[in-house]
């Protein structure tokens, strides 16, 4: 038996391909920063950072969710580019709008990580 290397990739059930390619989060009505209770989806700042950085916050649980100010706040310094992982979210405007501070730190040059 041989793989299908034609199938395409599986995408995580919380992403939906639309005919026309179009990736798509199917999420929650509401999820909120841990810290502050933003409503995320309201702020457009859906994000991935790389685990080093995730883990200098002491985040309670893996899945939980940060604004970017809040991330910040707890890892004492303001994000730049180099922070980000390559995850689609992060550099595709497939993905939809993005908050002007989300913007501002995916254009940030370093990789203060």
């Amino acid at each position: 038996m041989t793989a299908d290397l034609a199938a395409p990739p599986t995408l995580p059930g919380w992403v939906r391909r639309s005919a026309t390619g179009r990736l798509t989060l199917r999420l929650a009505k509401h999820i909120r920063c841990q810290d502050c209770r933003a409503d995320l989806q309201e702020l457009a700042e859906w994000y991935m950072v790389h685990d080093q950085v995730w883990a200098q916050a002491s985040t309670c649980e893996r899945g939980g969710h940060l604004c970017i100010g809040c991330l910040e706040t707890r890892i004492g310094r303001q994000l730049a580019g180099g922070d980000f992982t390559g995850a689609p979210v992060n550099r595709s405007e497939r993905w939809g709008r993005r908050s002007p501070r989300f913007k501002d730190r995916l254009q940030r040059t370093g990789n203060p990580r």
